[in-house]
């Protein structure tokens, strides 16, 4: 399975040292130059840049053939929703707005938590400990959120495992 990716779950999984994760879940995780050009931005974090320099070959940069123009997106958002929509592939997606508009074109859209509950189901990751570590980043998540999400996660893993 292959995916295009944003730059907010990029980040975050980098900083929280579960960037491997994605290679874990997908074959193939596409990058378009605008989100690698936001991941080494002057103010990201010197970790991001060095993996965003030195990235594994399943991370794949990729330009869409063209850009969807709608004045609420970043140049990131805009080019990952239209690369996933040129692809017809899933998209990994935190900022709402951008996420909802993706969804309105069909596009299926996961978030950062959304990848961390997967990857606890399938046993790559303790998801208390990386909602944890997540928390200690400047990532925003609101109590409630992080007990829902760690009960999904639980949930997913079991029926994954057929104990439901």
């Amino acid at each position: 399975m292959i995916v295009v990716a944003d730059t907010s779950p990029i980040n975050y999984l980098i900083l929280i040292n579960e960037i491997h994760i994605l290679s874990l879940l997908f074959r193939e995780v596409f990058l378009p130059p605008a989100v690698l050009q936001e991941l080494l931005a002057k103010e990201t974090p010197d970790r991001v840049k060095a993996w965003v320099s030195n990235r594994p070959n399943w991370a794949i940069e990729r330009a869409p053939g063209s850009v969807l123009s709608e004045k609420d997106l970043g140049p990131g958002e805009s080019e990952a929703i239209s690369l996933a929509t040129e692809l017809h592939c899933g998209l990994i997606m935190d900022d709402m707005r951008a996420a909802t508009l993706a969804r309105e074109t069909g596009l299926q859209v996961v978030g950062t938590l959304g990848i961390l509950q997967r990857a606890h189901a399938r046993g790559h990751c303790d998801i208390r400990q990386v909602l944890e570590d997540l928390i200690a980043t400047s990532f925003h998540i609101s109590t409630r959120l992080f007990e829902d999400t760690i009960a999904g996660a639980i949930a997913m893993k079991r029926r994954r495992s057929g104990d439901d």
